[in-house]
């Protein structure tokens, strides 16, 4: 289930695609709880006004799973060589979508679907 993690390149099962998701998920959320604890540390050493300070957090949250979710479902489409799959290419649209409008739980989910998809690299390495 948790086997070659970083490896974006590798088919996996669902149960496989769901260690992915719980890794990632986990970690985007670590960076979301760095940013929070560092807005309420500028809080409460008087360097930032509270409301500013819970706004900024939450934008910047939310901007940094975007980006997150974004990033990674491009890098396993690149790693997987699936540009050309038009369903690869919809589910990077549906989980920028997806993470913009519903945050970043089932934006993650979908980029660790896109995991699933065959290798397309180890195929053209193959016929050279």
């Amino acid at each position: 289930m948790f086997k070659d993690l970083f490896k974006f390149s590798k088919k996996r099962n669902f149960l496989e695609a769901l260690g992915f998701f719980i890794v990632y998920f986990s970690f985007d959320m670590l960076l979301c709880a760095i940013i929070g604890i560092t807005s309420n540390i500028l809080w409460n050493v008087r360097i930032l006004e509270k409301n500013f300070a819970m706004e900024m957090a939450t934008l910047a949250g939310f901007f940094i799973s975007l980006i997150f979710c974004t990033v990674m479902s491009i890098a396993i489409i690149i790693a997987k060589r699936q540009y050309k799959n038009i369903y690869a290419i919809l589910s990077l649209i549906i989980t920028f979508i997806v993470t913009l409008s519903v945050f970043d739980m089932l934006g993650a989910f979908l980029f660790s679907m896109l995991t699933m998809f065959d290798d397309k690299s180890a195929i053209s390495n193959d016929k050279a």
